[in-house]
């Protein structure tokens, strides 16, 4: 995936060379992915706060597996999910790429930003399951549902 051009220093510059596959591994908003072939139709969803490198690695093996994307695209597109699963939070990739063009080394750690979204999340998820829902995570959905 190109480059997404949306991260900025805090003087308001641009930092180069952030992925939209990371923004699509770290958002902390609801999203839907849809694929249809000839064969099939992939659907891949998740709620507010559960945006994760797994469920988009999910969805790269599918385009793999349909003859979508060769072997040195799907090489790329995994390394791309690495680096993200290392962010965890879309708002920490400014501060990656920061630390990338000092040349240190990134050090991962759970933001403000993603600690309310998994305090809300896991707040809802109680109150759900007092009531008498079953609550199941996005991994445990796809394995209930086959997708």
């Amino acid at each position: 995936m190109l480059d997404a051009n949306a991260s900025y220093d805090e003087g308001g510059n641009i930092l180069t060379g952030d992925k939209c596959i990371w923004y699509l591994c770290t958002n902390e908003k609801v999203g839907y992915i849809f694929l249809k072939t000839q064969a099939y139709a992939y659907e891949i969803k998740w709620g507010l706060g559960q945006s994760n490198h797994k469920t988009i690695k999910k969805f790269i093996e599918i385009l793999q597996q349909e003859n979508l994307i060769d072997d040195k695209q799907y090489a790329i597109l995994i390394r791309e999910i690495s680096i993200a699963k290392t962010l965890g939070d879309m708002y920490e990739i400014p501060n990656y790429l920061a630390t990338i063009q000092e040349g240190k080394k990134w050090i991962p750690k759970i933001t403000p930003t993603k600690r309310k979204m998994q305090l809300m999340v896991s707040d809802v998820t109680g109150k759900l399951e007092e009531t008498g829902y079953k609550v199941i995570g996005a991994d445990e959905y796809g394995r209930v549902n086959d997708t």
